[in-house]
């Protein structure tokens, strides 16, 4: 949604710099990101065989996916407070 804010910046200064000016910080956190991502898979490959990399991949695919319906079910919300 920070394009959307960069847009709207923009439009009240009536300055199209001002939208690329306000995307610079969106695309460094963008790139943050990657290289963060790549640094933790370079992590990873260093401590764990390339064989094993399925089992850690369904791990976490089964790990993140519980997480998920137990907060879509309710018994765990946002704040920590179940219905």
């Amino acid at each position: 949604m920070g394009w959307l804010f960069a847009v709207a910046l923009g439009t009240q200064k009536q300055s199209g710099h001002v939208v690329w000016l306000s995307l610079l910080p969106i695309a460094a956190g963008h790139a943050l990101a990657i290289g963060l991502v790549v640094a933790a898979t370079a992590l990873l490959g260093a401590v764990v065989p390339v064989s094993h990399w399925h089992n850690v991949r369904v791990f976490i695919h089964v790990l993140s996916r519980s997480f998920y319906e137990t907060v879509r079910l309710g018994t765990i919300s946002a704040l920590g407070v179940s219905r």
